[in-house]
C-alpha cells in the first residue's frame, strides 16, 4: 500500500492524480486513465462537499487496483442523478461506470468516510514495481 495526504484545495486533485500514476507503476495506459479518473472524482468530492484535506491510498494486486479517497466530513455520499443543464454531480455515477466495485465506509464517531473503488487488471499484466 502506497498513501499520500492533501489539503483542501482544488490543486490537490491534480497532486492525488499524479500521486497515484507514480504509485501504480507500469500498470496499462487504459487502466491508469480510469484509476487516475475516478482519483480525480472523489478526490474533488473531498474538496467540494466534504471541504477537508483527504488521504489517498493505492493498494497494488496481481489482479486489481484499489484506490481509496479518505475525508473527514459528515454525510455519505450517493450517486444521484444530474439534470442535463447542472455542471456537476456526476461523479459518483462515473465512479461506478469506471470500476468493478466500489463502495464507502463510514468511520462512526470518528467521523468522515473512506470510498473506495477497484479496477481489475488484465489477467497477462505482470507487475514490475516502480519503487
Amino acid at each position: 500500500m502506497i498513501e499520500a495526504h492533501f489539503d483542501n484545495a482544488f490543486g490537490s486533485v491534480f497532486a492525488a492524480r499524479r500521486f497515484v500514476r507514480h504509485a501504480m507503476g507500469g500498470v496499462p495506459a487504459d487502466v491508469a486513465a480510469v484509476v487516475t479518473t475516478i482519483v480525480s472524482e472523489l478526490a474533488s468530492n473531498a474538496v467540494l462537499h466534504a471541504a477537508t484535506g483527504f488521504d489517498v491510498r493505492v493498494h497494488r494486486s496481481a489482479n486489481a487496483v484499489t484506490v481509496e479517497v479518505t475525508d473527514e466530513g459528515d454525510g455519505r455520499p450517493e450517486p444521484r442523478v444530474a439534470a442535463v443543464t447542472d455542471p456537476s454531480g456526476r461523479g459518483l455515477v462515473i465512479v461506478g461506470a469506471l470500476a468493478e466495485r466500489w463502495g464507502v465506509v463510514e468511520h462512526g464517531d470518528l467521523g468522515g468516510k473512506t470510498v473506495w473503488a477497484r479496477v481489475g487488471l488484465p489477467s497477462s499484466l505482470t507487475w514490475r514495481s516502480s519503487r
